[in-house]
């Protein structure tokens, strides 16, 4: 901490409230296991306890360092969360976290789950369904006493589009819920065995826009808190740190990807999506890459230099004849026929194809690198954590327009050893003039603000924000007139 100022002293001194965008808490998996028992019966409870046990021991644990070799056995994490009693207690108690908030410099927080990260993943259909919907019911019994001061999201699987539209409508409309939480990436096998991730939005079997329309309808945003621990690319077997560095952002960057490419915030202008937890590093990234490949690959552009059958063939005989050694003037012909790999009448064919895929950006509806800009940072936000420099790159004017980076604890996990701290880490990049205060007042409040009550004015009813939420969305409104 660099200014030495504690988390209270700081927040008085800001003229804006702090929204924490990514705070967790730690549920307790007999509680849990109890709703399912008031869902699906006792059976249903068991095979979830059952389900625990060989997650808490999983075969790493029993192997050889030899077997976990041959058998590509993925290390996991380990030492999970900071060993404090106190802190535990925030983690766990709605109560006692809502308490504590003022002295960790926080106003509000959108608090997401930490066991409940992993249900939507459970393959048996039945206990899939029941953990979620227990999850959201214990959630939001928990937490709705302490709605001033906090909001829990609801879990989503995202399997199928209709288990997806089915949650989402039973956590809005049944429980009160006013923020969701799906995985916008997944692990699938085709037909054939080949294995493939599946990011939303782009190319799936089925199509997500019912899930879309669903949030737009009911004014939630998607949120997606995934990562990519179970890619191919993330399975060391000894090293946790080599498998868990990047993959959130890796994660993020497919989802955010295939939201974009796959013309999915075209189709519904209004829908806000949250990428959570990767920082904006990957963001800007992508967002420089699809403004290069927008320059080549957009269809006029590439038509102008690229398309194949433009090749002056004799011209290029010419010049074989002129600067080539020997050995090629008497390959000249087969080289000219081995040109793209293709003899030329299927060169022509294939070109003439080209109209069934003939824009990677048609979808996105962007016709200019300034409408792809546009597209790109009105709809999307991101997740940072407090100690991330790169989030200064969300704000760095020569790269383009601002993202909408959202700041987002992550307490209750390994990374924040103390709660004490955040404030202050993510403060520091003020006190050393790295982002300057409107950037800031963005980073910590009304990029939350416009995430969550762009989609639903009332977010913020009756919270202690209510009053600066609301100015902000009256400022951007009329902004935007």
């Amino acid at each position: 901490m660099s200014s030495g100022l504690s988390p209270r002293d700081i927040r008085s001194q800001l003229k804006h409230p702090v929204i924490d965008c990514d705070g967790h808490w730690l549920e307790s998996h007999a509680m849990l296991a109890e709703y399912i028992r008031d869902i699906g019966g006792d059976a249903l409870a068991q095979k979830y306890v059952e389900s625990r046990k060989t997650e808490v021991s999983p075969k790493w644990y029993k192997a050889t360092n030899e077997e976990r070799i041959k058998e590509r056995m993925r290390r996991r994490a380990w030492w999970h969360f900071p060993a404090d009693a106190k802190q535990q207690a925030i983690f766990r108690l709605p109560k006692y976290f809502s308490e504590s908030m003022d002295e960790m410099g926080i106003d509000f927080a959108i608090v997401y789950p930490t066991a409940g990260l992993s249900l939507e993943g459970i393959r048996d259909v039945e206990l899939r369904n029941a953990a979620v919907r227990a999850y959201n019911q214990m959630a939001m019994d928990l937490y709705k006493p302490y709605a001033s001061r906090m909001t829990p999201v609801a879990v989503i699987p995202r399997r199928t589009p209709a288990e997806a539209v089915a949650e989402v409508k039973y956590a809005v409309k049944e429980l009160g819920y006013k923020a969701v939480m799906i995985s916008g990436t997944l692990v699938r096998r085709s037909p054939s065995g080949q294995q493939y991730v599946d990011a939303l939005g782009l190319d799936n079997a089925e199509s997500y826009d019912p899930l879309w329309q669903t949030c737009t309808d009911l004014g939630v945003a998607v949120t997606s808190h995934a990562g990519s621990l179970s890619w191919l690319d993330h399975a060391s077997v000894t090293n946790y740190t080599y498998n868990h560095v990047n993959h959130f952002a890796q994660a993020n960057h497919a989802f955010c990807k295939a939201v974009f490419l796959g013309g999915v915030t075209k189709r519904f202008p209004n829908l806000n999506f949250g990428f959570l937890e990767g920082g904006t590093g990957w963001a800007r990234n992508l967002y420089c890459d699809l403004r290069g490949h927008f320059e080549k690959r957009h269809l006029p552009n590439a038509q102008a230099f690229l398309k194949p059958t433009d090749l002056d063939l004799q011209e290029l005989k010419n010049y074989i004849d002129k600067y080539g050694n020997d050995r090629m003037k008497g390959l000249r012909d087969k080289i000219i026929a081995g040109i793209d790999g293709w003899e030329r009448g299927t060169l022509q064919s294939q070109v003439e194809r080209e109209h069934e895929h003939h824009d990677d950006f048609a979808a996105a509806g962007v016709n200019s690198k300034k409408e792809l800009a546009e597209a790109f940072t009105k709809n999307f936000y991101f997740g940072c954590e407090a100690d991330d420099p790169m989030t200064t790159v969300a704000f760095d004017k020569r790269l383009g327009l601002p993202l909408n980076a959202l700041f987002s604890s992550d307490i209750a996990h390994w990374d924040v050893p103390n709660v004490l701290e955040v404030l202050p880490e993510a403060h520091e990049m003020l006190e050393k003039g790295q982002l300057d205060e409107e950037a800031f007042r963005r980073f910590m409040f009304a990029n939350a603000v416009n995430l969550h009550g762009g989609m639903n004015a009332s977010f913020f009813k009756g919270t202690v924000v209510e009053a600066a939420a609301a100015n902000e969305l009256g400022t951007r409104k009329q902004a935007a007139a």
